[in-house]
């Protein structure tokens, strides 16, 4: 919901800066305006099918607005977004992935438009680490993260304001986080954390979005994934202190917190690590997701003799895993 409700607010502002140019509206700006009053009732409506069928009149627009001026990108990227909206509507699994695809067809015919903005591209990015769930396999989703690393990249290339720009890079240090999780080889590994922590550093100096607990999150994943592969305690302390931050703009941050655990555990701070997993196993879903996790994390190793640790789990923890199958990052 979060990443919809931007999205639409970006494409709003767009047709606010063209309802004010004092010429009088182009038959592409109509259709084009059409397509996103369609877009708002889509939007409004609690009726999937009644959604579904505005997002389609708002695509027929966007196509119109298209063939008008067909060197400009925003109706291909507002159509891309409808798309985009459908493939969220739509639970048969081919489908799915027919309507995705003819987002990224549509993103792909918006990039290559001369007036493309920055925007566009992160949409495109976030809705490509959306299915980043979905695939089925570790190459499928290994394609996705590639192509959503390329088009951030190429993002951050076109002129734009300083607060969209540090969006993408924040998406783009996500991207390489979910990269960095799925690669096999150490060296590589800490090469994209590295990446990663680069851009989130640069996106921690624009005041417009450094106060948000999500970059902060992921900030402080890559520090503790790095942290880890250099054995360096004073990296960890970096995590540990963007993960408090990011709890300090929202304490319900239940992924902030569980890493911030493994963090204060790796650093062999007992005391503070279980305070911490407490409070995620109280607010543990009905899975007892967090309870599972911790159980078999070996990030917590440190943690499995100390009575506090064995009043909740026992004092034979089940079979650990790999901590990177475990560590997800969200794209909230």
């Amino acid at each position: 919901m979060v990443v919809r409700l931007t999205i639409a607010f970006v494409w709003a502002l767009t047709i606010t800066a063209c309802a004010q140019q004092p010429q009088a509206p182009s038959e592409a700006d109509k259709s084009y305006e059409a397509a996103w009053n369609y877009l708002k009732q889509a939007d409004a409506t609690k009726s999937p099918d009644e959604s579904a069928s505005n997002l389609l009149r708002a695509i027929a627009q966007c196509d119109v607005a298209a063939r008008i001026t067909s060197s400009s990108f925003r109706p291909q990227a507002l159509a891309a977004h409808c798309y985009s909206q459908l493939a969220r509507l739509e639970r048969v699994p081919e489908r799915h992935r027919d309507l995705v695809q003819k987002a990224r067809e549509r993103f792909g015919r918006a990039a290559n438009c001369p007036d493309v903005e920055p925007a566009c591209l992160r949409e495109w990015a976030e809705m490509l680490m959306a299915e980043c769930d979905e695939p089925e396999n570790a190459t499928q989703r290994r394609q996705l993260l590639d192509e959503t690393r390329k088009v951030c990249e190429l993002g951050l290339k076109l002129p734009g304001f300083t607060g969209e720009r540090a969006r993408l890079r924040r998406s783009l240090g996500t991207c390489l986080v979910l990269l960095a999780q799925s690669d096999t080889d150490d060296a590589a590994k800490r090469g994209i954390y590295q990446e990663a922590i680069h851009q989130f550093a640069f996106v921690g100096e624009v005041e417009s979005v450094a106060g948000t607990p999500r970059l902060y999150t992921h900030w402080g994943v890559a520090l503790l994934e790095y942290g880890k592969l250099t054995n360096d305690h004073q990296v960890l302390w970096q995590a540990a202190e963007r993960l408090l931050t990011a709890l300090e703009n929202d304490p319900h941050n239940l992924e902030a917190r569980y890493n911030l655990v493994c963090a204060y555990a790796l650093m062999n701070e007992p005391d503070n690590a279980m305070r911490n997993l407490r409070i995620c196993l109280e607010n543990d879903d009905t899975s007892r997701t967090y309870y599972q996790t911790a159980a078999r994390d070996p990030d917590l190793n440190s943690l499995r003799h100390t009575s506090a640790y064995n009043e909740v789990f026992g004092e034979k923890p089940s079979r650990s895993v790999d901590s990177l199958n475990k560590r997800t990052i969200s794209d909230r």
